[in-house]
């Protein structure tokens, strides 16, 4: 639960702490095909829907209890609800700005708007859903292969670790 509490508030200080990110000097043509891009391709609409299962699985972890599910599953989309998704516009303008240049913000917009680029965003969700799905699967099987063979080196960072932090605490 305490790991799930620290995700919640990086989430919130990210979104919160967003207007830092804001890039001005994006010229207004550039900005208008990147909104446009937001746009067409409903990405607060997604990042919304992501952000749900998101908080949802954060808040209850591997817990199997459905009544406990259900308490995480609305309190994710409470606090969901109450965070105002347009101030994340600023910040998405300008990572899109810093990684496209005109041409290829056009580019894009032809893609989106085309039977195929449609497909893309329609699917999108349920590619991400399936492709979390799949992630955390992986990293369970995965892992479960791999610590053992790490297993010293994992004790040590842990004795490492709260030797750190006990000297940040002593200052």
């Amino acid at each position: 639960m305490r790991r799930a509490s620290a995700c919640v508030l990086a989430l919130v200080l990210v979104w919160t702490t967003s207007s830092a990110w804001a890039d001005t000097s994006v010229s207004p043509e550039k900005r208008a095909k990147i909104l446009e891009i937001l746009k067409v391709t409903h990405a607060l609409d997604i990042g919304k829907q992501m952000g749900s299962q998101v908080t949802s699985m954060l808040l209850a972890g591997g817990e199997s209890d459905p009544e406990l599910r259900a308490k995480a599953a609305a309190l994710g989309k409470a606090f969901l609800e109450r965070m105002d998704f347009d101030t994340l516009i600023e910040p998405l303008v300008a990572i899109y700005a810093r990684h496209f240049n005109g041409p290829e913000l056009e580019s894009l917009l032809v893609f989106y708007r085309s039977p195929a680029g449609q497909k893309m965003i329609a699917e999108n969700p349920a590619i991400m859903r399936e492709s979390m799905a799949a992630g955390e699967n992986w990293g369970r099987v995965e892992g479960a292969r791999v610590f053992p063979m790490l297993k010293d080196q994992f004790t040590d960072y842990a004795k490492l670790k709260k030797e750190v932090d006990a000297r940040k605490q002593a200052n």
